[in-house]
């Protein structure tokens, strides 16, 4: 119905409003959004959360999204994501709703999808704890890096915060540029959690001809990787500026794996790893640190031609790499964990170095790898 329709746009005080008593709110909950229960909920409208909603819709499941832009909510529910995607459409856009009202999306959804910045990821919890205390939620987690204060990877952090609201958590790590995702290439990406039976469920919704979800290998190395490859990619657009020999770009990246390995080591507190060649890893480095798509990169490119300053005042986007590599810092300072890839990223950043000292790597790599 139209009106109904309508009332999925309002933001939840003008919701609250137009339900003037508890009768008409209690009548509309139960009449209209019992009867429309959706298995996945988005919180988040953002490119990667709008190809995995594709993703569902491609296989014949509802989905509904969450979005604070009163545009994106607009064209979403008229099939299409303008602002990622142009004039491509929604596989099956009659699967596909979205909202301004959080309640109604988190009450009609079995399965939340967290995709969001990392930046977000805090107070959305808070919310979802305050406003359904006796809930316990099942969710999927698509953000990277470290929590700023607990320095824990977001799926640890997530499962420790949610521990009384939390049923079963999973999150998705891999290669998966989201232009891609949503125009049907080929992607392949890792999922991990705390329940096999749930993973296994996940697995049915979502694979397809052009898409699969593997069980990573190694949770800790999946999520090392997928963080500070971001970081690790900052680096080489800096480098590629100032030198773009591919024997260069390959030496580059040889040490810097070899600095996350010993991060992982550290981490880990083992001398010697599990097997880390899986999607969430190598493969989640090579598609970000090779590829003029990823902002990351394209991040360093800006440093290395305007400079540190003039670059925070004119790129748009979240640049994860940035935000973990302050956390970083801080991770090598307490383990006293040696790198030279990584400081010079981390000095650039800082200001401290110019960005084209980056290229004095192979010189100081001797003492460390």
């Amino acid at each position: 119905m139209l009106w109904v329709r309508i009332l999925l746009l309002l933001p939840e005080k003008m919701f609250n409003k137009w339900c003037f008593t508890s009768y008409i709110k209690h009548f509309f909950i139960y009449n209209f959004i019992m009867q429309k229960k959706y298995k996945f909920g988005f919180i988040g409208t953002g490119a990667f959360g709008s190809a995995l909603a594709n993703v569902l819709t491609t296989n014949n499941h509802k989905v509904i999204m969450y979005g604070i832009n009163e545009q994106e909510v607009r064209n979403i529910n008229n099939g299409n994501n303008r602002k990622y995607f142009e004039n491509s459409e929604f596989t099956n856009p009659e699967l596909i709703s979205a909202t301004m009202n959080f309640e109604y999306l988190v009450d009609n959804s079995e399965i939340l999808m967290l995709a969001l910045p990392s930046i977000a990821i805090n107070d959305t919890l808070a919310t979802l704890k305050k406003i359904r205390p006796e809930r316990k939620y099942n969710i999927i987690n698509l953000a990277k890096s470290f929590e700023k204060n607990t320095k824990m990877f977001y799926s640890t952090y997530i499962k420790e915060y949610m521990k009384d609201n939390l049923e079963n958590i999973a999150t998705f790590i891999g290669p998966s540029f989201a232009n891609e995702l949503f125009n049907k290439k080929a992607t392949i990406i890792n999922v991990f959690g705390n329940n096999p039976r749930f993973i296994t469920s996940i697995q049915k919704y979502f694979n397809n001809e052009y898409f699969r979800l593997r069980v990573a290998d190694d949770a800790l190395a999946a999520e090392l990787f997928a963080s500070l490859k971001n970081v690790l990619a900052i680096g080489v657009g800096i480098l590629s500026y100032f030198d773009d020999a591919r024997n260069t770009n390959a030496a580059f990246l040889t040490i810097g794996i070899k600095e996350i390995l010993k991060i992982y080591k550290a981490l880990a507190k083992t001398k010697s790893y599990k097997s880390v060649a899986d999607f969430a890893t190598f493969g989640d480095l090579i598609l970000t640190c090779s590829s003029t798509k990823s902002r990351n990169f394209c991040y360093g490119l800006s440093i290395a031609q305007y400079g540190i300053i003039d670059t925070e005042k004119n790129f748009e986007g979240t640049i994860e790499g940035k935000f973990t590599a302050k956390i970083l810092e801080e991770i090598l300072k307490v383990l006293k964990i040696k790198t030279t890839i990584f400081w010079l990223i981390i000095n650039i950043l800082n200001n401290k170095i110019q960005p084209n000292k980056i290229l004095s790597f192979l010189a100081k790599s001797d003492e460390i790898v």
